[in-house]
């Protein structure tokens, strides 16, 4: 029987095949970067539409205001990505509540602070990085981090739909959603 001849075809298909998870991973990550970043344009778009005037706006005793609303889905965003892709115990930074419960250009920092740590973090992340399993804010089952990510998104746009009627009761026209498409 004769050896094999290796041919220069059989080479690049041999490659192309070795190289396609890492090229897999690229376009995960690429997806989630593009995603996080039209969620993170979506909410600062609703920042930006409410005036100064109406940050501590809130539709009815008790509820939260415009500006705690969208503090608490940015913040939850950059807490999620803290704890499972940098397996940080604590926050790493917080906000100036003095300043962005009150003031649209503090808010908006804020927002863009918190989604860009997100963003980071997940173009930092490697591939084992998704699958590894974790319990956070005292949940009983520990989830895969793919899946927290996916709940913080979740939380993010159910979130910044609530504040629509903010938006609306303060005289002012909700920004359209902008789609990936």
């Amino acid at each position: 029987m004769r050896p094999m001849r290796i041919t220069r075809a059989m080479f690049l298909v041999a490659v192309a095949l070795t190289a396609r998870p890492l090229h897999a991973q690229k376009t995960h990550v690429a997806q989630l970067t593009e995603d996080w970043t039209r969620y993170r344009d979506n909410v600062i778009a609703y920042v930006d539409a409410m005036p100064d005037s109406a940050m501590s706006f809130r539709p009815a005793a008790g509820e939260r205001t415009f500006a705690q609303q969208i503090d608490h889905l940015a913040t939850t965003n950059m807490v999620v990505a803290a704890a499972t892709l940098k397996r940080l115990e604590e926050p790493p930074f917080l906000p100036d509540t003095a300043r962005i419960f009150h003031e649209r250009q503090a808010l908006h920092a804020w927002v863009t602070r918190c989604f860009d740590y997100v963003l980071a973090s997940i173009q930092q992340s490697k591939p084992a990085d998704w699958t590894r399993e974790l319990a956070i804010f005292g949940q009983p089952n520990p989830q895969s981090v793919s899946r927290w990510m996916m709940l913080a998104a979740e939380h993010s746009a159910f979130t910044l739909g609530q504040t629509a009627p903010y938006l609306r009761l303060s005289g002012v026209k909700p920004p359209g959603y902008q789609l990936p498409f």
